[in-house]
């Protein structure tokens, strides 16, 4: 990818992107692979457009912010050389002026998917997976040859160089993934045992800005739960949604990343960062 200047167009659909989200706010693992793509891509000599949930439209650290209405008018009329799309093949149903077309998927295969991911076979070059396990389970769900695979990973950007851990609490637990991934499991099961044994031990929540109709109510029993806890006089606490800094400062203090979740995990980058 070094040797040539592409064009690229990099669609990621999903929570707000914008040029300083990742030193600003909280952000999905999905969105913060395709951001730090898009970087890095565009530090290699590409011209990289990101289509994103955007406010920012433009330049930014050699990459060009679109927002995603912007995106089926271009990619019908606008030439390229690679087009990349996080976990959507309906959007190559339709033709697409580009010489390469990449499906980059994040989540696990579902049997409800196969006809969509089929109708856009004709129109896509490869399929990026995370692991040899995502390879084959996506490959056995919707019916394909795994050589239609390629197996990639989610980078991630350290942002800066790790201390020393003698500052770390030991017996402080942490969970920042979603809390539907199991955060229910670590709270009614998991800590009340823990507690048991050890009630020194201390629970630290963290996540991020994107709460949907659907769970609020189940995250609102959890928060009741945080709260009944508290009053009981066990050390749990929600961080709320932290920035990357904030966030790895706070691992750098802690001493076990806990995340007891049945979800079918594909590239999880919070125990990557942890």
């Amino acid at each position: 990818m070094g040797k040539y200047s592409l064009d690229i167009n990099l669609v990621v659909a999903g929570m707000e992107i914008n040029p300083h989200t990742l030193k600003e706010k909280s952000l999905g693992g999905s969105e913060t692979a395709g951001l730090c793509m898009a970087r890095e891509l565009a530090k290699l000599g590409h011209n990289v457009t990101l289509f994103c949930n955007t406010t920012f439209e433009g330049k930014h650290e050699g990459v060009q912010f679109l927002k995603l209405d912007k995106l089926q008018g271009f990619m019908q009329y606008c030439p390229s050389d690679v087009t990349i799309v996080q976990r959507i093949p309906e959007m190559f149903h339709k033709g697409i002026k580009s010489k390469i077309n990449i499906l980059w998927q994040h989540d696990v295969a579902i049997k409800s998917q196969r006809k969509a991911f089929h109708g856009g076979l004709w129109n896509m070059d490869e399929v990026w997976c995370l692991s040899e396990f995502h390879i084959k389970q996506q490959a056995d769900i919707y019916q394909v040859d795994k050589d239609l695979f390629w197996r990639t990973r989610n980078g991630i950007d350290l942002i800066e160089k790790p201390t020393s851990n003698d500052n770390r609490n030991r017996k402080r637990l942490v969970y920042t993934s979603r809390p539907e991934r199991g955060l229910d499991i670590l709270l009614y099961d998991i800590m009340p045992r823990i507690w048991e044994r050890d009630k020194e031990v201390s629970l630290s929540i963290a996540g991020y800005d994107n709460t949907t109709q659907e769970m609020a109510g189940f995250y609102q029993q959890l928060q009741n739960e945080i709260l009944s806890y508290q009053q009981k006089g066990f050390d749990v606490k929600h961080l709320g949604a932290l920035t990357k800094k904030d966030l790895y400062e706070f691992y750098k203090k802690s001493g076990l990343y806990v995340y007891p979740t049945n979800f079918k995990e594909t590239s999880c980058i919070t125990v990557m960062e942890a």
